[in-house]
């Protein structure tokens, strides 16, 4: 069990919610700018818990270590095992409302297709009919219409064939955002629509989101700057680098005349790379790295939790803390 005395610093994730919740609809309406502290926490997976008492204490966990965001998957397969049939609709929005209730910001992840959508290719092959992902995100989308502050990634990794199964295509991702972009926004204007994240640093990727008219359909992009066993400030690789990550992206939305916010929905080191006590030095020193980029909202270490991804995870298994889960929570802001 890690410490706590309270200490001055953990005041700010709720001034910055505060903040987010006074501005978020000018934040969806107008994503040009972003808080000037991004706020930091965790990529999770909540809805694989069996209770949300499980929920509840790990974001209490979060909260106690000063953590302001959340991200988290929501598996489009699960929530509608068959065409027009809904389960854990309730669930999706209990977790959401636990999130917003303590003052933390939230990231939900739409991923996994259903077999029916996609003749049964596996649930990272993309449906056959867009407007089915787009159909599904609109009623969820309408479900948690009620919660303020609610941010959508579409996809995860879309760029990376481990997750887009029938080969990797930014025309096809693109017709899925603009058809989720769409349905979420009619139900809810206020939500904000990020780019699914793009593993490492893919610029051609989000170049031809915007050749194939993507870029009036999403708010903000998500990253996920994976360094390897590399040192976060480590330029060796302007595809690996996390310092070169948000300057990267930041520079090609400026070639098409935007400047949208950006996400790191997911970052971190593995354990078969680096040992613990690197790591966490890893950790202290991408968060001093992501306090000075002014347009990033939200910075998410993956995963907490060892019992669910062993080498990424910040928690032992009897939910000891790691040196990573300590560097990290004195590194926050």
């Amino acid at each position: 069990m890690f410490r706590h005395t309270p200490r001055p610093r953990r005041l700010l994730p709720a001034l910055l919610a505060l903040l987010v919740l006074l501005g978020g609809s000018a934040a969806a309406a107008h994503p040009v700018a972003a808080a000037s502290v991004p706020r930091v926490g965790m990529a999770a997976h909540l809805l694989w818990y069996s209770t949300l008492s499980e929920v509840r204490a790990d974001l209490d966990r979060m909260q106690r270590a000063g953590m302001g965001y959340v991200r988290y998957d929501v598996s489009w397969a699960n929530s509608e095992p068959s065409r027009g049939s809904y389960r854990y609709l309730d669930k999706i929005a209990s977790i959401a409302s636990e999130v917003r209730s303590r003052g933390m910001s939230l990231t939900m992840t739409l991923i996994d297709t259903p077999g029916w959508a996609n003749g049964g290719r596996g649930r990272h092959a993309p449906p056959t009919n867009m407007s089915d992902f787009g159909r599904f995100a609109g009623v969820l989308a309408k479900r948690l219409s009620g919660i303020s502050g609610l941010t959508y990634e579409i996809w995860n990794e879309p760029n990376d064939p481990h997750w887009w199964t029938t080969g990797v295509s930014a025309k096809q991702y693109t017709s899925m955002l603009k058809a989720a972009y769409s349905s979420i926004k009619a139900n809810d204007s206020d939500a904000t629509v990020l780019v699914g994240a793009i593993l490492n640093n893919d610029i051609d990727f989000l170049h031809r989101i915007y050749a194939n008219g993507g870029g009036s359909s999403f708010n903000g992009i998500a990253i996920h700057p994976y360094p390897l066993g590399h040192a976060p400030g480590d330029t060796w690789s302007s595809w690996f680098s996390f310092k070169l990550s948000v300057p990267r992206f930041t520079a090609e939305m400026k070639r098409h005349g935007q400047y949208k916010p950006i996400w790191i929905t997911e970052f971190g080191w593995p354990l078969d790379r680096v040992s613990d006590a690197t790591r966490a030095k890893y950790f202290t020193q991408a968060v001093a790295i992501a306090k000075g980029w002014s347009n990033v909202r939200g910075v998410a270490a993956y995963t907490m939790h060892q019992s669910q991804f062993y080498q990424y995870g910040l928690l032992h298994s009897d939910n000891s803390t790691t040196a990573s889960w300590r560097a990290y929570d004195a590194a926050l802001p």
